[in-house]
């Protein structure tokens, strides 16, 4: 569940999102390939800007199930509602970001 400890990016440690920040403060120091987020679901624009904008992760695993319990992957309307708001902020961002291609090489 992304709601429980995600924090605000803010905090000093402990927290996800402040955590995952750190990751990519590493990342960026080439002490890491890269920083990922797991996972992000419908109706969550909070978060997955959060994620990208100011946790700086490389990629978020987009799904549905943080309220329900159920993980799932599917194509179902809350699977392609969490991919769009992933997609619609890095079209947002096209500047800085892009989605990831089949010629992508993520870990070294």
């Amino acid at each position: 569940d992304i709601t429980k400890g995600f924090g605000n990016c803010t905090e000093p440690a402990h927290n996800t999102c402040a955590e995952l920040k750190k990751g990519a403060a590493d990342r960026d120091a080439g002490q890491l390939a890269a920083t990922l987020s797991w996972t992000t679901t419908y109706n969550d624009p909070w978060y997955v800007d959060k994620l990208l904008g100011e946790g700086r992760v490389d990629g978020v695993i987009a799904g549905y199930g943080a309220f329900t319990g159920v993980r799932e992957y599917d194509d179902g309307w809350q699977c392609a509602n969490a991919v769009a708001l992933v997609r619609d902020w890095v079209n947002r961002h096209g500047g800085t970001h892009r989605m990831a291609t089949p010629g992508d090489r993520l870990f070294r």
